[in-house]
């Protein structure tokens, strides 16, 4: 018997792209329901589509104007310009979306949950992240060793579950330049166990290694 590794290689491709539209499928479907992003009635860009642009930024990260058309020329989506996309985010606030992001990602895990992901202990990490800023400085942002281009740059503190077999995000929250790094690892691990997860070990990096 002869085997055939490209063949396997092939089905295993196939089953990935069907796992990964669906999803896309599902968080287009949670965002609609969670988000319900405000929009005039003649709007000509409908919510979906800002949804779709949302997550090509989220995912590939740059500048809005060249997600909107990386979606226009590579998949030959209707999309607005970057300028139409940013005004149609700013019609829901700072605060409103955090809210509803948040509500977006229990819904996912709630999804885990149903499927038995959660059932045990599980392994998580705490990562601090930090996305630069070229803006006027306000209280979202804080500031850091300069770095392309700038020194401000928005910071957000994540616990995500870091298993074999299960990447999940479990809670996320933004940092500012009040927040210690013990009231926010002491927030993100009692978040954690709010929803249900119970955490058997939690990994920091060097970063969080200060007095």
């Amino acid at each position: 018997m002869i085997s055939n590794p490209h063949g396997m290689l092939a089905g295993k491709r196939i089953r990935d792209v069907r796992a990964s539209l669906q999803a896309y499928s599902l968080s287009l479907e949670l965002f609609d329901k969670h988000i319900k992003l405000p929009s005039s009635t003649n709007v000509h860009y409908q919510p979906q589509t800002v949804y779709k642009g949302l997550m090509q930024l989220s995912m590939e990260g740059g500048y809005a104007q060249s997600t909107m058309d990386d979606l226009a020329l590579r998949y030959g989506m209707d999309a607005p310009c970057g300028g139409a996309f940013l005004y149609r985010l700013k019609r829901l606030g700072y605060d409103e979306w955090l809210s509803r992001l948040t509500e977006v990602n229990d819904a996912v895990l709630s999804i885990a949950k149903r499927l038995g992901l959660l059932d045990k202990p599980v392994v998580c990490a705490i990562d601090y992240t930090m996305v630069p800023y070229y803006g006027r400085f306000n209280r979202h942002v804080v500031r850091g060793k300069r770095k392309d281009g700038t020194n401000k740059f928005y910071e957000y503190a994540t616990i995500s579950i870091v298993q074999d077999g299960l990447r999940l995000c479990v809670y996320s929250r933004p940092v500012t330049l009040l927040d210690s790094k013990a009231e926010v690892v002491r927030e993100l691990i009692t978040e954690t166990r709010k929803r249900g997860v119970r955490v058997k070990l939690c990994l920091l990096d060097r970063g969080f290694f200060t007095v």
